[in-house]
């Protein structure tokens, strides 16, 4: 196998972090700002089918999403065939993808937060 055992060790590191990161940070003394916007978008977003969101979202946030998953198989086949160009390449592109994903989020959660009251109470 080319991969050695050595290959677990990013892996328990990325699940150690997802399990800390919550845990880390306190809370934000305001939510007025992009990066606790984007996460309060994302909230809205999975909470769609309970309180719709409007129409002309869907549209850019799938196409932001398929943009992130094409450089996420871009970057997998650059793993797959050790090829540093196509893993740059793919993880260049995930990222931009999952930037505008959170931009788009921002402009949800805004256009979103005063339409219910749980939405109202996150903005502080």
């Amino acid at each position: 196998m080319w991969l050695g055992w050595w290959a677990a060790a990013p892996v328990i590191l990325a699940l150690l972090w997802v399990y800390m990161n919550p845990r880390v940070f306190h809370k934000p003394e305001t939510t007025d700002n992009w990066a606790s916007k984007s996460v309060l978008g994302e909230r809205v977003w999975l909470n769609r089918k309970t309180i719709p969101v409007p129409g002309h979202h869907y549209r850019e946030i799938y196409l932001a999403a398929a943009i992130s998953a094409i450089g996420a198989l871009i970057c997998v086949y650059g793993l797959i065939a050790l090829s540093i160009w196509p893993t740059i390449l793919g993880i260049v592109i995930v990222i931009l993808g999952k930037s505008w994903f959170l931009d788009l989020m921002v402009k949800l959660y805004d256009e979103m937060k005063y339409s219910n009251d749980e939405y109202r109470s996150w903005f502080y």
